[in-house]
C-alpha cells in the first residue's frame, strides 16, 4: 500500500514538472518564432499583416499557459485533460504561424518539430504518437492548400 502512495505521487510530480518544462519550451518556442518572423523580410513572411495579430496571440496563450503551469506547480496539482488542450492549442498555433509566413516554404515550419518532440515529455507513446500525427495532418495540410501571396 505504502509503495502504491509513494508511486503516485512520483508520477504526479514528473507531470507537473514535464508540464512546467513543456511551457518553458512553448515560451522559447513562440519567442523564436516572432525572431524569424521579424529578421525575414517582407519578401519571406507571405501575409505579414496577419501574421504579427497571430504572432501576438500565441505569446498571449503561452505567457497564459506558462501562469497555469506554474500556479499548478505550485500545488502539486496536474490534470491529463489540460496538457491534451494545451497541445491541441499549442499546434494550432504553429500551424497558423506557418500559414501566414509562408506556408511550405514558411521558416516557421521546421520549428513544428520541436513542439512535436516536447508533447512527447507529457504522454506516454500511444498518445505521444497520436498527437504526432494530429500536428502532421495540420502541417501537411497547411502546406498543400496555403496559397502563395
Amino acid at each position: 500500500m505504502l509503495g502504491t502512495w509513494r508511486d503516485r505521487s512520483d508520477i504526479r510530480d514528473s507531470r507537473v514538472a514535464a508540464e512546467r518544462f513543456v511551457s518553458c519550451i512553448r515560451l522559447a518556442i513562440v519567442t523564436s518564432m516572432a525572431v524569424i518572423v521579424a529578421a525575414s523580410g517582407e519578401e519571406l513572411v507571405a501575409y505579414p499583416e496577419i501574421a504579427w495579430p497571430v504572432l501576438a496571440a500565441a505569446m498571449a496563450y503561452a505567457l497564459l499557459a506558462f501562469f497555469k503551469t506554474t500556479k499548478d506547480a505550485r500545488e502539486g496539482v496536474t490534470n491529463l485533460w489540460t496538457a491534451w488542450i494545451l497541445s491541441a492549442v499549442s499546434g494550432a498555433f504553429v500551424v497558423a504561424v506557418a500559414a501566414v509566413t509562408g506556408g511550405a516554404r514558411s521558416a516557421i515550419t521546421p520549428v513544428a518539430m520541436t513542439v512535436v518532440i516536447s508533447t512527447a515529455i507529457r504522454f506516454n507513446l500511444a498518445s505521444s504518437l497520436a498527437v504526432a500525427a494530429c500536428m502532421a495532418a495540420g502541417l501537411s495540410a497547411e502546406i498543400l492548400w496555403v496559397p502563395e501571396p
